[in-house]
């Protein structure tokens, strides 16, 4: 029987690294899960870095960080709107993997990370499948009825981002993070750019990758 793969998941964030590892659980015979966040040095060998791009739009030089300073065979960016190409710089090193998009399911992740392991290509989901929330990612304030998208504007609104970067990190319209702030806004019960913020200092929104390049 082959030996699970191993992988090493990266980002900012605690309750997204736990949420990852969660969702990830019931496939523990085919891989296991080494946490920990982007910035915080050498990480475990592992057979692949999946960086997570919740609240840290990934520049390429973070991702060459990655793979400059983890022992790992692959690196994988996972994130909802990956580009369809990767910079020459990526592109160039025999290392990074490409963009996974979180549209699949875990298991879609898993076979991805194994086709990965494998030497094959990274092919991307067709169509969007629903996650249930049992086994799905977690993200800050889920619990308060906050949607992973409206969870990430608000991490990136509590970096000093404007509407502006954050339209722009999200390939989304300024028009867009508009509305996803003020329907968080409803949701936290505030009414202002600084409630929310203090609102996001207590629901988990804390980074603790304070050290990772590119800051």
């Amino acid at each position: 029987m082959p030996r699970p793969l191993t992988v090493v998941l990266i980002n900012d964030y605690p309750l997204v690294l736990a949420g990852l590892a969660t969702m990830l659980w019931p496939y523990s015979h085919r891989v296991q899960v080494l946490e920990r966040q982007l910035g915080s040095g050498h990480g475990h060998a592992a057979d692949v870095a999946l960086i997570d791009t919740f609240g840290s739009p990934v520049t390429d030089t973070r991702v060459l960080e990655v793979l400059r300073t983890s022992p790992t065979s692959r690196v994988v960016v996972y994130s909802w709107h990956p580009p369809a190409v990767a910079s020459p710089d990526l592109a160039a090193h025999d290392r990074f993997s490409g963009f996974l998009p979180k549209q699949g399911g875990p298991e879609e992740l898993v076979a991805a990370l194994e086709r990965i392991c494998a030497g094959g290509p990274l092919e991307r989901p067709e169509t969007a499948r629903p996650v249930s929330s049992a086994s799905g990612p977690d993200w800050p304030g889920r619990d308060q009825g906050l949607s992973e998208r409206e969870s990430e504007v608000l991490a990136l609104l509590g970096q000093g981002l404007s509407n502006e970067d954050i339209a722009s990190a999200l390939f989304l319209s300024v028009n867009s993070i508009k509305r996803h702030l003020k329907v968080a806004y409803r949701k936290m019960g505030v009414a202002s750019r600084t409630q929310a913020l203090l609102w996001a200092l207590d629901h988990d929104f804390a980074r603790t990758g304070t050290d990772a390049p590119g800051r």
